[in-house]
């Protein structure tokens, strides 16, 4: 009886410590399988930072997805919705248009020439109106896309970081030549969210021009 339940012990015994051994055998394939697909993702992301192609360039799928997103608003915002600038009327020459027609009105007596003059100030009036209406909707476009702008540089910088301090002995070289990638793409970033700003600032400063003039009414 003894000798059956030893028997029965060393069997078990057996068993577990081959099932463990299985296990591990599986968990270090898994392991392997994980860091060559790590590796495959950090090769591709150095072959497309060369090729300059933006969020491909991320070996990280979760920041990737996140910049492929901002990335997509941001050409929506940027690109599909028409120039990233605002068109304004010279304040200096309506000044002077309106100057003019007035200094014409009061130097004439006939009527039907100061109601065309009259009809001459209420459509610069109207086109002034319109144009500050066309302004401040290029601002908020402007806004919204140098956010957007803003977002994508910071995954990128994000990414940047987190490739310097990667610590897998299988990354760390690969790790090093798309860091190097980054910096070279760097200041493309750096220029894109200050020429937005720059379009942003110059709208702004239209409006403030607009408004400067004050109402304009026919005499």
């Amino acid at each position: 009886m003894k000798t059956l339940k030893n028997l029965f012990t060393s069997k078990f015994h057996f068993g577990v410590e081959s099932a463990l051994l299985i296990i591990g055998a599986l968990l270090s394939t898994v392991v392997l399988a994980g860091i060559e697909d790590e590796v495959r993702q950090f090769q591709d992301a150095i072959n497309y930072a060369q090729n300059d192609e933006g969020c491909r360039s991320i070996p990280y799928p979760d920041l990737q997805r996140d910049c492929v997103n901002k990335q997509h608003e941001k050409n929506k915002w940027c690109s599909e919705s028409g120039e990233l600038s605002c068109k304004g009327l010279d304040k200096r020459t309506i000044e002077s248009t309106l100057e003019k027609l007035k200094q014409d009105y009061a130097s004439t007596e006939d009527k039907n020439a100061r109601s065309d003059i009259k009809n001459q100030i209420d459509q610069l009036a109207q086109k002034v109106a319109e144009n500050r209406s066309e302004v401040i909707k290029r601002l908020e476009v402007v806004k919204i896309c140098r956010e957007y702008r803003s977002s994508v540089m910071d995954v990128f910088k994000y990414a940047s970081q987190k490739v310097y301090n990667e610590t897998e002995q299988e990354l760390r070289p690969l790790a090093d030549t798309l860091y190097k990638e980054y910096k070279k793409n760097e200041p493309g970033h750096e220029v894109a969210v200050t020429n937005a700003q720059a379009a942003f600032d110059r709208c702004q400063d239209l409006i403030y021009q607009i408004d400067s003039l004050g109402t304009i009414s026919s005499p």
